[in-house]
């Protein structure tokens, strides 16, 4: 009597949340939520048809409400459609809300979270943080044993290979969780007995009665000859250094404007001698050369005209001065810049 008043009593339970499909929410939780709230009073929802229907009123999203919609109609074949076989149980419902809605690449993102786990002197939380990524990630066997024992310390290895061989991963794993809390009880025990044959406290603080010491860098003392011998150094060091070299105002920006009439040969010399291939000058490069374009040679290509003559002029023989008998020894020319023997007086003077 009283169990039968003791199972149709509505037990106290939180309400349901509605779902939203929203980043910090889990789909594979929130079921797992709302199965919790249905066997806590299992009298009042003995029906699973009737606990699908309750957990589709509390889908609030556009996409939730037209998928609840959707597998209402399809469960209880209302409107028109086709009444699907199955539908009414509470494992095919989670089936299909957590394919529609449940995180994708689940099992590659927990296995690279798992990566990350590091262990930090305590075995306890190490060991729960892993086996928490693994529920998804699903690693078994030797790569599971070797990802942990690639984190612990040698000497927690070295004790467990102490032991006999486990086929199992949990009875493993709680093998090495022992030995590893062994080694760490073993380290802060010696960590203490050192400390205490030390004379120090165990806290680590400092005594009142002790006194405050400072440690104090003691600067190097340098002789003269070396100070001057660090100062020379600097100062050749400076002068190698200079000053940086004004910029240049750009000229020219065209090459084919700058380099008009000059041979490319030139040009090919000129570079080659680092120098600007426009003035020849070397304080500075084609594009900030403010003076006139020089051309050193020019080259007159030959060739034959009609009837088999040269374009080049033949050369002329060198003149030569005549000298006459009655000149005295002088040249022609000589005489012609002579000044004249006779001249005719002017009007005025007659």
């Amino acid at each position: 009597m009283g169990k039968a008043i003791g199972e149709t009593t509505k037990r106290p339970v939180q309400p349901l949340l509605e779902y939203e499909h929203a980043k910090h929410q889990d789909i594979q939780f929130w079921l797992t939520t709302c199965k919790d709230f249905f066997d806590r009073n299992p009298y009042q929802w003995q029906d699973e048809a009737d606990r699908i229907k309750y957990t589709l009123s509390k889908l609030r999203e556009s996409q939730l409400a037209s998928f609840a919609m959707t597998y209402w109609n399809q469960m209880t074949g209302e409107l028109g459609h086709i009444r699907q076989d199955g539908y009414e149980l509470w494992d095919i419902f989670a089936k299909q809300a957590i394919g529609r809605f449940g995180p994708t690449h689940e099992e590659e993102k927990a296995l690279r979270e798992m990566l990350k786990v590091r262990y930090k002197n305590d075995i306890n939380p190490f060991v729960l943080e892993f086996e928490s990524w693994n529920v998804k990630a699903k690693v078994t066997g030797i790569a599971f044993r070797k990802l942990i024992t690639d984190q612990i310390p040698d000497e927690a290895v070295r004790r467990m290979s102490m032991h006999q061989e486990y086929a199992d991963d949990r009875v493993w794993i709680e093998a090495l969780r022992q030995a590893v809390r062994d080694e760490e009880d073993f380290q802060e025990g010696k960590r203490l007995k050192d400390n205490i044959f030390s004379g120090s406290n165990s806290s680590g603080k400092r005594n009142r009665d002790e006194p405050i010491v400072t440690k104090t860098t003691k600067k190097p003392k340098y002789t003269a000859k070396e100070k001057w011998v660090y100062q020379a150094k600097k100062k050749e060091e400076k002068v190698e250094k200079g000053k940086a070299a004004p910029r240049q105002k750009i000229m020219h920006r065209v090459w084919a404007n700058v380099h008009t009439g000059l041979d490319q040969k030139i040009v090919d010399e000129r570079k080659a001698k680092g120098q600007c291939t426009s003035s020849t000058l070397t304080n500075h490069g084609w594009k900030h050369c403010q003076k006139e374009i020089r051309v050193n040679t020019i080259q007159r290509k030959s060739f034959k005209l009609p009837g088999g003559r040269s374009n080049h002029p033949k050369p002329r023989k060198p003149r030569v001065a005549a000298v006459a008998e009655d000149s005295g020894g002088e040249t022609s020319r000589q005489a012609s810049q002579s000044p004249l023997a006779w001249t005719f007086m002017e009007d005025e003077e007659l």
